[in-house]
């Protein structure tokens, strides 16, 4: 019997299909990856400032980052942020802080692509009205 598969069956294709996310931490060296589908695919990172950046002297580290504990970096879309530094305490703050930077990156690029769209298509019906009236 032919037949549209259940909705279990199809949000589990969904999901196998879709990058997995993870961190990949490597604490020994104070950086901590957020990974998706294997360990060298990463778009975002986190350092431990002291732990990481060991060249720096301790008035570099204040002078660039201040107090804090943790920066973050990564390359998205044609975009390098350097290490910018994260407000939180611990390094499961600091997962959450630059989850919640990846989402907000997503969303506004998926606004912008909406946005985009939204301007072709005024101008397709713009274009189509005038060659319907000449």
């Amino acid at each position: 019997m032919f037949g549209y598969p259940s909705n279990n069956v199809l949000q589990y294709q969904i999901t196998a299909a879709l990058p997995q996310y993870f961190w990949h931490d490597r604490k020994e060296i104070g950086a901590y990856a957020l990974c998706k589908g294997n360990k060298q695919n990463y778009d975002f990172y986190i350092i431990e400032i002291d732990v990481n950046l060991t060249k720096m002297s301790d008035g570099e580290k204040q002078e660039r980052f201040g107090e804090a504990r943790f920066a973050w970096g990564g390359d998205f879309n044609g975009r390098s942020y350097g290490y910018k530094p994260l407000k939180a305490e611990t390094l499961v703050e600091a997962k959450a802080e630059v989850e919640a930077i990846y989402e907000k990156i997503l969303v506004d690029a998926i606004n912008a692509v909406k946005a985009g769209l939204d301007a072709l298509v005024t101008e397709y019906a713009g274009f189509k009205e005038a060659q319907r009236r000449n």
